[in-house]
Protein backbone atom coordinates (compact mmCIF):
# COMPACT_ATOMS: atom_id res chain seq x y z
CA UNK A 1 0.00 0.00 0.00
CA UNK A 2 1.27 3.48 -0.84
CA UNK A 3 2.37 5.61 2.08
CA UNK A 4 0.17 8.59 1.19
CA UNK A 5 -2.76 6.72 -0.30
CA UNK A 6 -5.89 8.91 -0.29
CA UNK A 7 -4.08 11.85 1.37
CA UNK A 8 -3.84 15.35 -0.03
CA UNK A 9 -0.36 16.89 0.02
CA UNK A 10 0.00 20.63 -0.53
CA UNK A 11 3.48 21.56 -1.71
CA UNK A 12 4.52 25.18 -2.05
CA UNK A 13 7.46 25.89 -4.31
CA UNK A 14 6.41 22.85 -6.34
CA UNK A 15 7.55 24.31 -9.63
CA UNK A 16 11.19 23.31 -9.37
CA UNK A 17 13.94 21.88 -7.21
CA UNK A 18 13.08 20.26 -3.90
CA UNK A 19 9.40 21.18 -4.16
CA UNK A 20 9.00 19.52 -7.55
CA UNK A 21 10.93 16.45 -6.42
CA UNK A 22 8.73 16.18 -3.32
CA UNK A 23 5.57 16.50 -5.41
CA UNK A 24 6.71 13.74 -7.78
CA UNK A 25 7.72 11.44 -4.93
CA UNK A 26 4.55 11.98 -2.90
CA UNK A 27 2.48 11.31 -6.01
CA UNK A 28 4.37 8.04 -6.50
CA UNK A 29 3.39 7.20 -2.93
CA UNK A 30 -0.31 7.70 -3.74
CA UNK A 31 -0.89 11.31 -2.67
CA UNK A 32 -3.24 13.72 -4.37
CA UNK A 33 -0.97 16.70 -5.04
CA UNK A 34 -1.81 20.38 -4.78
CA UNK A 35 1.14 22.08 -6.46
CA UNK A 36 1.63 25.75 -5.62
CA UNK A 37 4.35 28.03 -6.85
CA UNK A 38 4.87 31.75 -7.27
CA UNK A 39 5.25 31.00 -10.99
CA UNK A 40 1.91 29.44 -11.98
CA UNK A 41 3.23 27.89 -15.20
CA UNK A 42 5.83 25.93 -13.23
CA UNK A 43 3.18 24.73 -10.77
CA UNK A 44 1.00 23.66 -13.70
CA UNK A 45 3.94 21.77 -15.18
CA UNK A 46 4.45 19.87 -11.93
CA UNK A 47 0.71 19.22 -11.61
CA UNK A 48 0.72 17.82 -15.13
CA UNK A 49 3.73 15.65 -14.33
CA UNK A 50 2.02 14.13 -11.30
CA UNK A 51 -1.46 13.88 -13.12
CA UNK A 52 10.83 26.71 -3.74
CA UNK A 53 10.68 30.02 -1.58
CA UNK A 54 12.22 32.63 -3.74
CA UNK A 55 15.91 33.18 -4.00
CA UNK A 56 17.53 36.28 -5.36
CA UNK A 57 21.27 36.49 -5.78
CA UNK A 58 22.02 40.16 -5.46
CA UNK A 59 24.68 42.18 -3.77
CA UNK A 60 23.38 43.47 -0.45
CA UNK A 61 23.78 47.05 -1.66
CA UNK A 62 21.60 46.39 -4.72
CA UNK A 63 18.55 45.00 -2.91
CA UNK A 64 15.77 47.54 -2.74
CA UNK A 65 13.12 47.74 -0.08
CA UNK A 66 10.63 46.34 -2.61
CA UNK A 67 12.95 43.35 -3.25
CA UNK A 68 13.27 42.71 0.48
CA UNK A 69 9.51 43.02 1.04
CA UNK A 70 8.92 40.47 -1.74
CA UNK A 71 11.44 38.00 -0.26
CA UNK A 72 9.93 38.32 3.22
CA UNK A 73 6.38 38.06 1.89
CA UNK A 74 7.07 34.79 0.09
CA UNK A 75 9.60 33.07 2.35
CA UNK A 76 8.19 34.02 5.73
CA UNK A 77 4.72 35.52 5.64
CA UNK A 78 3.49 33.33 2.81
CA UNK A 79 4.66 30.12 4.45
CA UNK A 80 3.13 31.07 7.80
CA UNK A 81 -0.30 31.90 6.40
CA UNK A 82 -0.43 28.79 4.22
CA UNK A 83 0.42 26.69 7.28
CA UNK A 84 -2.19 28.52 9.35
CA UNK A 85 -4.95 27.90 6.80
CA UNK A 86 -4.02 24.26 6.39
CA UNK A 87 -3.69 23.72 10.16
CA UNK A 88 -7.22 25.02 10.72
CA UNK A 89 -8.55 22.31 8.43
CA UNK A 90 -6.37 19.70 10.11
CA UNK A 91 -7.77 20.63 13.52
CA UNK A 92 -11.32 20.29 12.18
CA UNK A 93 -10.48 16.84 10.83
CA UNK A 94 -8.33 15.79 13.79
CA UNK A 95 -5.74 14.65 11.28
CA UNK A 96 -2.78 15.93 9.31
CA UNK A 97 0.89 16.85 9.39
CA UNK A 98 2.85 19.86 8.24
CA UNK A 99 6.38 19.23 7.05
CA UNK A 100 8.45 22.30 6.23
CA UNK A 101 11.63 22.17 4.24
CA UNK A 102 13.95 24.79 2.84
CA UNK A 103 16.64 24.57 0.23
CA UNK A 104 20.31 24.79 1.11
CA UNK A 105 20.60 27.23 -1.79
CA UNK A 106 19.35 29.87 0.65
CA UNK A 107 22.56 29.44 2.62
CA UNK A 108 24.57 30.80 -0.28
CA UNK A 109 22.61 34.05 -0.18
CA UNK A 110 22.85 35.52 3.34
CA UNK A 111 19.92 37.88 2.94
CA UNK A 112 17.47 35.30 1.62
CA UNK A 113 18.83 32.70 3.99
CA UNK A 114 17.83 34.95 6.88
CA UNK A 115 14.16 34.62 6.00
CA UNK A 116 14.43 30.85 5.62
CA UNK A 117 16.26 30.45 8.94
CA UNK A 118 13.49 32.45 10.59
CA UNK A 119 11.07 29.70 9.65
CA UNK A 120 13.37 27.00 10.95
CA UNK A 121 12.88 28.12 14.55
CA UNK A 122 9.12 27.67 14.58
CA UNK A 123 9.45 24.15 13.16
CA UNK A 124 10.68 22.89 16.52
CA UNK A 125 7.64 23.96 18.51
Amino acid sequence: MARFSDNVVLITGAGRGIGRAMALRCAQEGAHIVAADIEPMLAESTAAAVGEGVLRFQDMFDITEADWDFILAVNTKGVFFVMQAVAREMVKRHNGKIIKTTSISGQSCPLTGTTLRGLHGDARQ
